[in-house]
């Protein structure tokens, strides 16, 4: 999400430029240095190396006119992660992170479409809600298998944490900007640590809340892929019926 937001935030800054010569070649250029500047400063996870190699595929799409597929840049990025390191399809955070993906392409237009609003507030509200729902359908056979267990409240804790934590993402960049300033400086790096003790806090409430997770469930693997192939035929039937 927060390379997703980067990724706007570049385009927007960029726009621009739109006009001067070689600008899509001088926008790619831009886009994947710091996409991968942003993904080693990370650390590098499966996660952030999935996003920035998807990024990277909307990039090369968008400075060669083709249309991209969210699904074949998924696969390719699993295929180039895999390639460096093959035990990785054991982490649990590849796997969570894979599955979150595939089921907010598969899941998220289909629940926001659920419901009609025409509220701009309360639009982007509903697609939060929407896209963390989308993201549970595919993850949450790996939370039961993993961890044995399932977050109840997740959808209002989320709510609250995604936003914040985007925030925080955006000042962050300020504060780099701002760096030989100290006066800027230090409001904005006080602002942060402000508002991440306040998330930590926040999340710390919710999950030691008495009904906040559902504990001690126990699933073998083939329980694990029946319940994947619940949800596929599910899907398909859902397809086949309206669309």
């Amino acid at each position: 999400m927060h390379l997703g937001m980067i990724y706007l935030l570049l385009l927007k800054l960029l726009y621009p430029l739109r006009n001067k010569n070689h600008y899509p070649l001088i926008e790619f250029i831009i886009v994947i240095v710091i996409i991968w500047l942003f993904t080693f400063l990370t650390g590098a996870a499966p996660s952030i190396v999935r996003a920035a190699i998807i990024f990277c595929c909307m990039s090369m799409g968008k400075l060669l006119k083709r249309k991209y597929n969210s699904l074949n840049a998924l696969s390719f990025a699993a295929l180039c992660i895999l390639f460096y390191n093959p035990l990785l399809i054991e982490d649990i955070g590849f796997q969570l992170s894979f599955a979150a993906v595939i089921s907010i392409i598969c899941f998220y237009t289909p629940i926001k479409n659920l419901v009609f609003i025409k509220n701009k507030i309360l639009l982007l509200c509903w697609e939060s809600v929407a896209i963390t729902i989308a993201a549970q359908i595919l993850t949450f056979p790996l939370l039961l298998y993993h961890f044995h267990q399932f977050p109840i409240i997740f959808l209002f804790t989320n709510f609250i944490a995604i936003p914040v934590s985007g925030v925080i993402l955006y000042i962050e960049i300020l504060l780099l900007a701002a760096n030989p300033l100290p006066f800027l400086a230090y409001p904005l790096g006080k602002c942060i640590f402000l508002l991440i003790a306040w998330l930590n806090s926040w999340v710390e409430a919710m999950a030691v809340l008495p009904f906040a997770t559902v504990n001690n469930i126990s699933i073998t693997i083939p329980q694990t892929l029946a319940i994947y192939i619940f949800i596929a035929v599910l899907n398909s039937f859902r397809r086949e019926k309206y669309v």
